[in-house]
């Protein structure tokens, strides 16, 4: 979809799911966990991973996995570019491509990650939740998924 074949309302729920996913990469640098989990639903389902091996049901489950996986990390910085959107009837499908750089607490060398975000985004209220992300990753540097 071209920027002229949205309506003013589509243009904006697209505004709203892309500052969900810049405040995405603000919270999980700040290691604010709750706020991570308050940009999903209850419900949710999250897949990351070489191949998806890691999956996660809700938001609850991946507020909880969060500090053990990052506790290893003394800093992140997690940036996405090129974001695409697809919209209708309440649902937006969104991909992204990520670079994630960690420095890690105990002083090995940095590590580094490419990848893809893909979301389906729900409205909740006035709001849109991820619903459903997959992390695919297309390479990775001094890290293992």
């Amino acid at each position: 979809m071209t920027s002229s074949e949205y309506t003013e309302g589509q243009v904006a729920d697209v505004g709203k799911v892309s500052r969900t996913l810049d405040q995405y990469c603000r919270l999980i640098d700040e290691r604010d966990f709750d706020g991570v989990a308050a940009l999903f639903t209850p419900d949710c389902t999250l897949k990351f991973g070489r191949d998806h091996p890691l999956i996660i049901r809700t938001s609850r489950d991946y507020r909880e996995w969060l500090p053990a996986r990052l506790e290893k990390f003394s800093k992140t910085r997690h940036q996405i570019s090129d974001v695409q959107v697809r919209s209708g009837q309440g649902v937006i499908l969104s991909s992204c491509r990520l670079h994630a750089w960690h420095q890690f607490a105990d002083g090995a060398p940095d590590g580094l990650l490419w990848g893809e975000y893909h979301d389906r985004f729900i409205r909740v209220g006035n709001e849109y939740l991820i619903d459903e992300r997959v992390l695919r990753v297309v390479d990775t540097q001094n890290m293992k998924l």
